[in-house]
């Protein structure tokens, strides 16, 4: 293998790996497609080290006449987008299945790096509108208190879009964004008043839950990525600080600060969160680009795994328990949807498992932190981090019984040589 060729696979696999990060991918999921593509173009040594903000590629041919070719590539920014990672793990099974050429794999990154968003703003600005106004019956709002949080998250929503234009930092986007929010729902609630502040407000800033981050860090740290576990908590937290600080700010100033929360979604009847779930699943799918075509089964997956967190938690009033149980349900579901259809699972379990992270608690715990003092904020921050560890676990031992499971049956169709 010459040392051209080299540096072309490098360049490739650098490429896709760097695709994946800016979608928002998991970790080991980059790294495992890098690797693939290099293994598959001959390369019998390569290794890939990937975190939020960079990725390391590197490989050696195999021989003594080889060099070894190594590439870093910065990552400055990311948000998701499930479309493109679903493009890009139909790219990886194609080069890794056939003969794609290095030249032509490379015009298929270009054209898939091209593709502009999925969905346009208005679509976009209606997943805002149905995230705010399907949240708010979980924390027991009424239906006016549902178009209150339905409403200021669009708005909230439209300020952060202006926000990225100008470029603004990330912390200063999130907190100029949930002050909007803030300011409007109270506006709303003044001139139609209501007993659901905390309620329609913590609505209206759901959009902004740093829910992918907390999942995702308590996922690496559990596969053994400290680094990346570690980054994507920090970045949780700092998102949940700028909500909170935003929030917290409008609600000083409007001297309606309640300090209490209350969660109290028997206010509805429990089949009715099935529906709520799925429409609250379909507000985050367009809001993250999720492929048009599995938009529906996306809002089945979220709204039973919804539904079963609802039931378990009314029954043993234990939220780990049924965040566990409703965790591992749309695990499970994302399994078998992704194999029937050969898709990635993340395209299901993003949009799907959101709604359960417990990014309420972190937004309280913040809040406290800012007005109640430490004590009171430790208590939010724990049960927050229980919550999102529970969701990691289930996702983790949910793959893992997943990918026992098919290489059993594979074995079992493999004809025994002897």
């Amino acid at each position: 293998m010459t040392d051209e060729r080299q540096k072309l696979i490098v360049k490739l696999a650098t490429t896709a790996g760097e695709l994946m990060m800016r979608s928002g991918s998991e970790v080991y999921r980059v790294e495992q497609t890098v690797t693939r593509i290099c293994q598959a173009c001959g390369v019998p040594n390569a290794e890939c080290f990937a975190t939020p903000t960079g990725i390391f590629v590197s490989v050696d041919g195999g021989s003594t006449s080889n060099q070894i070719v190594t590439s870093l590539k910065r990552i400055s920014s990311s948000a998701i987008d499930l479309k493109r990672i679903s493009e890009l793990h139909t790219f990886s099974r194609d080069f890794t299945n056939t003969t794609l050429g290095l030249g032509a794999a490379g015009e298929r990154l270009e054209n898939i790096a091209a593709k502009p968003n999925t969905y346009r703003f208005p679509i976009r600005l209606l997943g805002a509108v149905l995230v705010g106004l399907f949240i708010c019956p979980y924390f027991g709002a009424d239906l006016k208190g549902m178009c209150f949080a339905g409403l200021a998250s669009a708005v909230g929503y439209t300020v952060s879009l202006g926000c990225q234009r100008l470029q603004l930092a990330r912390f200063v986007q999130i907190l100029i964004s949930c002050a909007f929010c803030t300011l409007t729902a109270l506006l709303f609630l003044k001139l139609f008043p209501g007993e659901y502040v905390r309620s329609v407000i913590v609505g209206a800033v759901t959009v902004f839950m740093p829910g992918v981050a907390l999942v995702n860090s308590a996922r690496d740290i559990l596969s053994g990525d400290m680094i990346t576990g570690m980054a994507r908590a920090t970045d949780g937290v700092i998102t949940a600080l700028a909500i909170a600080g935003g929030s917290a700010t409008i609600m000083s100033v409007w001297q309606s600060f309640e300090p209490t929360f209350s969660m109290s979604p028997t206010v509805y009847p429990w089949p009715l969160f099935f529906v709520f779930g799925a429409c609250l699943t379909l507000g985050f799918s367009l809001i993250f680009h999720a492929p048009v075509r599995k938009l529906a089964f996306v809002s089945v997956i979220g709204g039973t795994g919804m539904l079963v967190f609802i039931l378990i938690s009314q029954l043993t009033g234990n939220s780990a328990l049924a965040t566990f149980i409703g965790a591992s349900c749309i695990a499970t579901l994302a399994e078998v949807a992704s194999r029937a259809g050969r898709e990635v699972t993340t395209i299901y379990i993003i949009p799907g498992i959101i709604p359960l992270v417990p990014g309420v608690m972190i937004f309280e715990s913040m809040s406290a932190l800012l007005t109640s003092g430490v004590s009171a904020a430790a208590d939010k921050a724990t049960e927050a981090l229980i919550c999102a560890s529970c969701i990691a676990l289930a996702l983790v031992l949910t793959a893992s019984v997943a990918r026992l499971t098919v290489a059993t049956l594979n074995r079992l169709k493999t004809p025994n040589p002897s």
